[in-house]
C-alpha cells in the first residue's frame, strides 16, 4: 500500500529507481538552468537588483548546492554504498526549501519583505503564488519520501542478503 511518507512507486506510478533518477535529473536541470540565470543577473547592471544583490547570491549558492547533490545522487545511484548518504543531503535540501517556500508565502500574505514583494510583483497574483508555494512543498516532500524510501528499501535488501549469506556460510567483500 502506498502512503506519503512510505511510498512504493514515485507519484503512485512509476517504479521507486526510475522515480529517483527522474527527480534527480529533474533536480540537475532545474538546478542548472537557475544557477545560469542567477549568474545572468548578477552580469546585468540594472538598477532592479542593486539593492537585491545578496538574495541573488544566496539563490545561486542554493542553485549550485542542488546541483552538487544531484550529480552526487546520480553517482549514488550506481554506487549504493553511499545511497544512505544521497538520502540525508536530500532530507536537508528538501527542508531548506520547504522552509524557504513558507517563508515566502507568509511573506507573500503579509508583505513583510520588501524583497520578496519584489521579486514577486505582480500584487494580483498572490493566490497564485502562494498555491504554486504550497504544492511545491507537497512535491518536494514527496521527492523526499521516494529517495528515502529507495534508501531503505535498497539498504533492508543488502542487509537481509548479507544475512543470508552469512548463514551459507559465504563472505562477501564490503
Amino acid at each position: 500500500m502506498d502512503s506519503f511518507t512510505k511510498p512504493t512507486k514515485c507519484f503512485f506510478c512509476v517504479p521507486l529507481r526510475a522515480g529517483v533518477i527522474m527527480i534527480t535529473i529533474l533536480w540537475l536541470v532545474e538546478s542548472l538552468g537557475l544557477s545560469s540565470y542567477y549568474l545572468s543577473v548578477l552580469r546585468q547592471n540594472n538598477e532592479y537588483y542593486k539593492n537585491r544583490i545578496f538574495f541573488v547570491y544566496v539563490l545561486l549558492l542554493y542553485a549550485v548546492t542542488v546541483a552538487l547533490v544531484s550529480i552526487f545522487g546520480l553517482i549514488t545511484i550506481k554506487l549504493i554504498k553511499y545511497l544512505d548518504a544521497y538520502r540525508k543531503r536530500v532530507y536537508l535540501i528538501r527542508l531548506y526549501s520547504i522552509l524557504s517556500n513558507i517563508i515566502a508565502s507568509v511573506s507573500i500574505l503579509l508583505n513583510s519583505l520588501g524583497i520578496i514583494s519584489a521579486i514577486y510583483s505582480y500584487e494580483q497574483d498572490k493566490a497564485m503564488w502562494i498555491i504554486i508555494n504550497i504544492t511545491d512543498i507537497f512535491i518536494s516532500a514527496h521527492f523526499a519520501f521516494v529517495i528515502a524510501a529507495y534508501a531503505a528499501r535498497h539498504s533492508s535488501t543488502k542487509e537481509h542478503n548479507h544475512s543470508i549469506s552469512k548463514s551459507h556460510g559465504i563472505e562477501f567483500l564490503n
